[in-house]
C-alpha cells in the first residue's frame, strides 16, 4: 500500500494551519467548522485546513486531553 507523505503549513498572517493529506485535483470544500476540507472528485479528503489555528489548536488538544481523563 502507497503512503502519501503529510506536508504540513502555518500562515502566521492568516491564521490557518494546513494538512495537505493526498495527491490529486481539489474539486470542491466544506466547511466544518473550524475545519475547511478538500476533497477530490472521487470524494476523497486532499487537503485540511484549520481556521484560526492559534486558537482552536489549543481547544482541541485540551478536549482531547479532557476526554482522555475521563476515560
Amino acid at each position: 500500500m502507497k503512503r502519501n507523505k503529510v506536508k504540513i503549513t502555518y500562515d502566521r498572517d492568516a491564521d490557518v494551519l494546513a494538512f495537505n493529506v493526498g495527491g490529486g485535483k481539489l474539486d470542491h470544500a466544506e466547511e466544518m467548522w473550524p475545519f475547511i476540507v478538500h476533497f477530490s472528485k472521487a470524494k476523497k479528503p486532499i487537503y485540511l485546513e484549520i481556521v484560526d489555528a492559534s486558537k482552536m489548536i489549543p481547544q482541541i488538544v485540551g478536549a482531547a486531553v479532557h476526554t482522555k481523563a475521563a476515560a
